[in-house]
């Protein structure tokens, strides 16, 4: 058997991070994080973008004998820009991985490109 395939994926290119900042130290209890739209391919062709997914993940197991690491994943409408993580997920004085990837695309709606991938912590809530 044989057989032959062409890879036409239209990948979005990564935005623009508004907030939070490379490694930067968050308060838990008031996290929106923001980005500039995608409307362009990894290549600089146009794009349509038809979504975001967010993943906000701790980076210490809450079992330390276990794999399991809370997570935050949201998928969002194209017209969001913007997502404000629940002061209930966050815990203050803990490190967290931020990331997240752009949908879209002609052929493959629910292709997924890098949009974002970087530690940040959260400091102690401000009273």
């Amino acid at each position: 058997m044989k057989g032959a395939a062409t890879f036409t994926h239209d990948i979005p290119a990564a935005p623009t991070i508004i907030f939070p900042q490379d490694g930067a130290v968050v308060d838990p209890s008031n996290l929106v994080v923001r980005w500039d739209p995608v409307g362009l391919t990894l290549t600089g062709a146009p794009l349509t973008t038809t979504g975001y997914e967010v993943i906000v993940t701790k980076l210490v197991a809450d079992d330390p004998n276990g794999f399991s690491r809370p997570t935050f994943d949201v998928h969002l409408p194209p017209s969001q820009t913007r997502l404000t993580v629940p002061s209930e997920f966050l815990e203050p004085r803990t490190p967290y991985e931020l990331e997240g990837a752009g949908t879209g695309g002609k052929r493959q709606p629910d292709h997924h490109g890098l949009l974002f991938q970087y530690p940040m912590n959260c400091g102690s809530p401000r009273h």
